[in-house]
């Protein structure tokens, strides 16, 4: 029998920050060194408080950026680590262009990011922008587009099974404030200081310090909501097995369900599957099948499955040992003494 393969041991989570400056983390202040909320994610000891062994939070926002550029450039950024996570935060700009962007396109781009790293094994929450609007310069039509943008992004994930991070209402919320005080003094405690200058304003409403934290904040509840999965038990092929195998299949994890499972498949010491699935592709509500391209050849296999969801990763099943046998005589007597394994 095979021992454990290498990647049966514990690695950290690596989540992609995803989205323009509001990500990054710029700001007139120290946001952008701190990294905005990505890096508070990662080091606030009561948010996620990475360590090498745990996580690790990559922050690739870019200044600026509207979500055709995002399309664009997302993919360099996934050929360049290996992901599990994507947190994805854009928009702000196609909404304050010179040139809006509509908010169907908007939701079209993000969907089709998501899904450029879902064709990778990686999944996707999806956040709301922040609601910007300090004064009365734009009436109500951005406000208007900004919570519209929210609920379409929400019904994306819906659709999608995704997570979901409302961020549009988080900071300085229209209307009556959650945070109890008025909206000079909400802007005043959450974003950069530049909302209010004449001589240099901001034009899209980047947060401050408190701002990011509460963002951080907000990324961390929607994303350890549920702890990650837990094991994973296979259930066939095991043991010794006659020709014509197509199927791999095992028994969901409790209580706790993944949303991505993790599936590695070797003939001897030589890996011959190593792919993620979304649940939603391959699982009912107790049992997952993954169905093979072509049936196992006569010989020694080993596989084994781990499941993940967006708040980190499962523990590895046990290995599945598998013989496929080829067989000489006897087995329609249901006698199997003379199987040979044909190697």
């Amino acid at each position: 029998m095979l021992g454990c393969p290498l990647w049966a041991s514990a690695r950290p989570i690596i989540y992609l920050a995803f989205g323009d400056s509001i990500t990054l983390g710029k700001s007139t202040h120290d946001e952008e060194s701190k990294g905005g909320y990505p890096g508070r994610l990662e080091n606030n000891s009561n948010l996620l408080n990475c360590t090498s062994t745990t996580c690790d939070v990559v922050n690739k926002g870019k200044g600026g950026e509207e979500t055709p550029r995002g399309v664009t450039r997302i993919d360099n950024v996934l050929a360049a680590d290996s992901f599990d996570i994507m947190l994805l935060m854009e928009g702000t700009n196609d909404i304050f262009a010179d040139s809006p962007i509509s908010n169907n396109s908007i939701v079209f781009n993000l969907g089709v990011m998501a899904d450029k790293a879902a064709a990778q094994g990686i999944e996707t929450a999806h956040a709301s922008i922040i609601w910007f609007h300090p004064d009365a310069e734009w009436g109500t039509s951005r406000d208007d587009r900004v919570a519209g943008l929210a609920t379409k992004i929400k019904d994306l994930t819906v659709a999608k099974q995704r997570s979901w991070v409302n961020a549009w209402n988080l900071l300085c919320p229209p209307g009556n404030d959650i945070h109890g005080h008025n909206h000079a003094a909400c802007f005043g405690s959450h974003y950069t200081d530049r909302v209010y200058l004449p001589e240099d304003p901001d034009p899209v409403g980047h947060p401050n310090s408190s701002g990011f934290e509460m963002l951080a904040k907000k990324f961390y509840d929607v994303i350890t909501a549920v702890p990650p999965p837990g094991v994973p038990s296979p259930t066939a092929p095991k043991g010794k097995v006659s020709p014509g195998v197509t199927q791999i299949k095992w028994a969901r994890e409790s209580p706790v369900r993944a949303t991505w499972y993790h599936l590695v498949v070797r003939r001897d010491t030589t890996p011959i599957l190593n792919t993620w699935l979304p649940a939603t592709w391959v699982c009912g509500s107790s049992n997952c099948t993954f169905n093979l391209a072509v049936a196992l050849a006569p010989g020694d296999y080993n596989w084994q499955v781990q499941g993940r969801n967006p708040a980190g990763l499962g523990g590895w099943s046990g290995n599945a040992n598998t013989t496929v046998m080829l067989f000489n005589d006897g087995f329609e007597s249901g006698n199997t003494s003379a199987w040979d394994r044909g190697l």
